[in-house]
Protein backbone atom coordinates (compact mmCIF):
# COMPACT_ATOMS: atom_id res chain seq x y z
CA UNK A 1 0.00 0.00 0.00
CA UNK A 2 1.58 3.44 -1.04
CA UNK A 3 1.78 6.36 1.86
CA UNK A 4 3.52 9.19 2.56
CA UNK A 5 6.86 8.64 3.41
CA UNK A 6 9.18 10.27 6.52
CA UNK A 7 10.55 13.08 4.98
CA UNK A 8 13.22 13.44 8.35
CA UNK A 9 14.23 9.52 7.82
CA UNK A 10 15.48 10.19 4.35
CA UNK A 11 16.94 13.05 4.15
CA UNK A 12 18.91 12.27 6.85
CA UNK A 13 19.88 9.17 5.18
CA UNK A 14 21.37 10.45 2.87
CA UNK A 15 23.06 13.34 4.79
CA UNK A 16 24.40 11.24 7.00
CA UNK A 17 25.79 8.83 4.75
CA UNK A 18 26.65 11.04 1.82
CA UNK A 19 26.69 14.47 2.91
CA UNK A 20 23.98 15.80 1.00
CA UNK A 21 22.17 18.46 2.27
CA UNK A 22 18.26 18.26 3.25
CA UNK A 23 17.80 21.31 2.07
CA UNK A 24 18.51 18.97 -1.67
CA UNK A 25 15.31 17.82 -1.23
CA UNK A 26 13.26 20.83 -1.28
CA UNK A 27 10.49 20.76 -3.50
CA UNK A 28 9.87 16.84 -3.38
CA UNK A 29 7.88 14.58 -1.60
CA UNK A 30 8.06 10.94 -0.29
CA UNK A 31 6.25 8.03 -0.81
CA UNK A 32 6.59 4.44 0.32
CA UNK A 33 5.57 1.45 -1.25
CA UNK A 34 6.41 -2.21 0.54
CA UNK A 35 10.29 -1.85 0.34
CA UNK A 36 10.83 1.01 -2.30
CA UNK A 37 10.75 5.34 -1.11
CA UNK A 38 9.52 7.02 -4.27
CA UNK A 39 10.55 11.34 -5.14
CA UNK A 40 7.91 13.16 -6.76
CA UNK A 41 8.46 16.86 -7.53
CA UNK A 42 5.96 19.01 -5.81
CA UNK A 43 3.80 20.71 -8.65
CA UNK A 44 0.33 22.80 -8.27
CA UNK A 45 -0.69 19.26 -9.32
CA UNK A 46 0.09 17.91 -5.81
CA UNK A 47 -3.23 18.07 -4.56
CA UNK A 48 -4.57 15.91 -7.63
CA UNK A 49 -1.71 12.97 -7.30
CA UNK A 50 -2.81 13.01 -3.32
CA UNK A 51 -6.63 12.41 -3.96
CA UNK A 52 -5.23 10.08 -6.63
CA UNK A 53 -3.29 7.90 -4.21
CA UNK A 54 -6.02 8.21 -1.35
CA UNK A 55 -8.29 6.12 -3.95
CA UNK A 56 -5.38 3.72 -4.34
CA UNK A 57 -5.55 4.83 -8.50
CA UNK A 58 -1.40 5.40 -8.22
CA UNK A 59 0.63 2.21 -7.39
CA UNK A 60 4.07 4.15 -8.14
CA UNK A 61 4.39 7.76 -7.96
CA UNK A 62 7.81 9.53 -9.13
CA UNK A 63 11.35 8.02 -9.29
CA UNK A 64 12.13 5.25 -7.21
CA UNK A 65 15.43 6.67 -4.89
CA UNK A 66 15.55 4.26 -2.07
CA UNK A 67 14.80 0.48 -1.41
CA UNK A 68 14.51 -1.15 1.70
CA UNK A 69 17.09 -4.19 2.13
CA UNK A 70 17.07 -5.60 5.26
CA UNK A 71 17.48 -3.21 7.98
CA UNK A 72 19.09 -0.96 5.36
CA UNK A 73 18.15 1.60 3.06
CA UNK A 74 19.89 1.24 -0.65
CA UNK A 75 19.83 4.20 -2.98
CA UNK A 76 18.65 3.55 -6.43
CA UNK A 77 20.81 4.13 -9.47
CA UNK A 78 18.77 6.75 -10.59
CA UNK A 79 18.36 8.59 -7.07
CA UNK A 80 21.75 9.09 -7.23
CA UNK A 81 22.07 10.40 -10.46
CA UNK A 82 19.52 12.82 -9.73
CA UNK A 83 20.74 13.85 -6.22
CA UNK A 84 24.62 12.78 -5.75
CA UNK A 85 25.99 15.54 -7.48
CA UNK A 86 25.68 17.13 -4.03
CA UNK A 87 27.72 14.18 -2.28
CA UNK A 88 30.44 14.80 -0.07
CA UNK A 89 31.81 11.85 1.30
CA UNK A 90 31.54 7.84 1.06
CA UNK A 91 32.34 8.59 -3.10
CA UNK A 92 34.95 7.11 -5.26
CA UNK A 93 35.95 8.45 -8.41
CA UNK A 94 36.41 5.23 -10.87
CA UNK A 95 39.60 5.25 -13.31
CA UNK A 96 38.95 3.78 -16.83
CA UNK A 97 41.01 0.78 -16.05
CA UNK A 98 38.77 0.17 -12.92
CA UNK A 99 35.47 1.00 -14.28
CA UNK A 100 36.75 -1.94 -16.93
CA UNK A 101 37.73 -4.04 -14.05
CA UNK A 102 34.34 -3.58 -11.84
CA UNK A 103 32.34 -4.33 -15.04
CA UNK A 104 34.36 -7.16 -16.10
CA UNK A 105 34.61 -8.68 -12.05
CA UNK A 106 31.71 -7.13 -10.57
CA UNK A 107 34.19 -5.95 -7.82
CA UNK A 108 37.55 -3.85 -7.06
CA UNK A 109 39.78 -4.75 -4.36
CA UNK A 110 40.87 -1.76 -2.32
CA UNK A 111 43.17 -0.97 0.07
CA UNK A 112 43.50 3.06 0.12
CA UNK A 113 40.09 4.57 1.91
CA UNK A 114 38.05 6.28 4.42
CA UNK A 115 35.15 5.13 4.22
CA UNK A 116 32.78 3.20 6.56
CA UNK A 117 31.55 -0.09 5.34
CA UNK A 118 28.09 0.32 2.98
CA UNK A 119 26.87 2.71 -0.31
CA UNK A 120 29.63 4.33 -2.24
CA UNK A 121 28.36 6.78 -4.93
CA UNK A 122 30.54 5.64 -8.19
CA UNK A 123 31.64 8.40 -10.33
CA UNK A 124 33.40 8.14 -13.69
CA UNK A 125 34.87 11.42 -15.17
CA UNK A 126 33.03 13.47 -12.48
CA UNK A 127 29.71 12.15 -13.49
CA UNK A 128 27.57 9.88 -10.91
CA UNK A 129 26.96 6.74 -12.90
CA UNK A 130 25.56 4.46 -9.88
CA UNK A 131 25.71 2.52 -6.36
CA UNK A 132 28.42 0.84 -5.10
CA UNK A 133 28.76 -1.61 -2.18
CA UNK A 134 31.54 -1.55 -0.02
CA UNK A 135 32.40 -4.58 2.49
CA UNK A 136 35.52 -6.23 3.77
CA UNK A 137 37.85 -4.39 1.64
CA UNK A 138 35.88 -4.85 -1.36
CA UNK A 139 33.65 -2.43 -3.60
CA UNK A 140 30.50 -4.50 -5.55
CA UNK A 141 28.81 -2.89 -7.94
CA UNK A 142 25.19 -2.24 -7.85
CA UNK A 143 24.43 -1.36 -10.48
CA UNK A 144 21.39 -2.28 -12.92
CA UNK A 145 21.94 -5.34 -15.12
CA UNK A 146 20.84 -3.45 -18.29
CA UNK A 147 23.56 -0.85 -17.57
CA UNK A 148 26.07 -3.35 -16.99
CA UNK A 149 25.41 -4.77 -19.78
CA UNK A 150 25.45 -0.92 -22.34
CA UNK A 151 28.23 -0.08 -20.61
CA UNK A 152 30.21 -3.55 -21.67
CA UNK A 153 28.67 -3.40 -25.09
CA UNK A 154 29.50 0.87 -25.48
CA UNK A 155 33.39 -0.49 -25.53
CA UNK A 156 34.54 2.09 -24.11
CA UNK A 157 35.43 0.37 -21.00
Amino acid sequence: MLKLAHRERITSYFYERFGIPPERFNGFSFFETGRSVWMLSDSPNNEIVTKALEMKRIEFPGLRILRKVGRWLKPTTYGLQLVGDSASRHLKELSRKELSELLRRGYLEITEHNWEEGYIIALYDSTVIGCLLYRNGRLKHQFPRGRVEALSRSGLY
